[in-house]
């Protein structure tokens, strides 16, 4: 079971717990980190047994689909999320999750704040200095071998993929 089912069957096993000091959104995000921290440390364990147990230089967990992609388009965009996830598991935990939190699941900085339980300057301060590590980790990519190399649709996918280029390249 993915595990924000998990943590949003916990939290409604849980519901009665609710205090109402705070959001139900940030309450049941809370439960959702707690979850994944635990799956974390979880796998960690799981994939060090894994390690030992399989053939050197095999990769856990490879799954792409690469059903509407040419042999380079596959290529490279194995390597770019190879790079991409690289460069934001290289970042001290908390600035990964800030990241995470504002940056991929859409949070708010109070949200963010209200569910890490920090300040709000602390989140801003926390997310600037990961997008300028991930800057610097992701510097090194040549910008013209990602051409075409994601398929994104619509005007709003293609803003996006602007925006990131260009701080990528800032």
């Amino acid at each position: 079971m993915p595990f924000r089912q998990s943590a949003y069957l916990k939290a409604f096993a849980a519901i009665d717990t609710f205090e109402g000091r705070s959001k139900l959104s940030t309450w049941l995000t809370r439960i959702v980190i707690n979850e994944a921290r635990v799956r974390r440390r979880s796998a960690r364990r799981r994939a060090a047994l894994l390690r030992h147990a399989m053939p050197p230089g095999t990769d856990i967990g490879e799954e792409v689909d690469a059903a509407y992609q040419t042999p380079e388009q596959h290529v490279a965009n194995l390597q770019l999320r190879k790079a991409l996830e690289q460069a934001l598991g290289s970042l001290p935990q908390i600035y990964r999750t800030v990241f995470i939190l504002r940056e991929i699941e859409g949070m708010t900085v109070e949200e963010t704040a209200a569910a890490l339980d920090i300040l709000p300057a602390t989140v801003k301060t926390r997310l600037f200095r990961a997008r300028h590590m991930l800057q610097a980790r992701l510097s090194s990519l040549d910008r013209t071998a990602l051409k075409g190399v994601l398929a994104f649709g619509g005007k709003i996918c293609a803003a996006l993929t602007a925006r990131v280029l260009l701080t990528i390249a800032a």
